[in-house]
Parts: structure tokens; C-alpha cells; sequence
């Protein structure tokens, strides 16, 4: 268990230590990350033959949203 957390801690330092210009690499990386999973996802639905339909998209979409906020509510 203290050796876990000497671990974190030591990461935490090495994080707080990276210079400007290293989180802004480490930055764009992740924001790029987030786009091609948003552009994989939106493909996915794209070749969804049940979700071609306006009508049922909107339906799927705002089940999603609210069963997120029960879940939510639950925790």
C-alpha cells in the first residue's frame, strides 16, 4: 500500500516538474485523441442502418441522456 502510494506521489511530481511547453504537446495529443474517438463514434453511427432515421436517433439519444442522469443520481 506505501509503495503504491510513493508511486503516485512520485508521478505527481514528475507531472508537476514537466516544463510549459511539454504540456502543451501533452495537451494537444489528448485533444486529439478525443476527436478521433468523436470521429470514430459518428462513423459508427453512420453505418447504424437502424439509426439512419432521424426520429429514432433523437429517441436513442435522449433515452442515453436520461438514463446517464438516473445513474448519475444513483452515485
Amino acid at each position: 500500500m506505501r509503495k503504491q502510494r510513493k508511486n503516485k506521489n512520485n508521478l505527481l511530481l514528475k507531472l508537476r516538474r514537466l516544463r510549459f511547453h511539454h504540456r502543451i504537446i501533452f495537451t494537444l495529443l489528448g485533444t486529439m485523441g478525443i476527436v478521433l474517438i468523436w470521429r470514430g463514434t459518428w462513423n459508427l453511427f453512420d453505418k447504424t442502418p437502424l439509426l439512419n432515421d432521424p426520429l429514432i436517433s433523437i429517441l436513442a439519444g435522449l433515452l442515453l441522456v436520461i438514463l446517464s442522469g438516473i445513474f448519475f443520481k444513483l452515485i
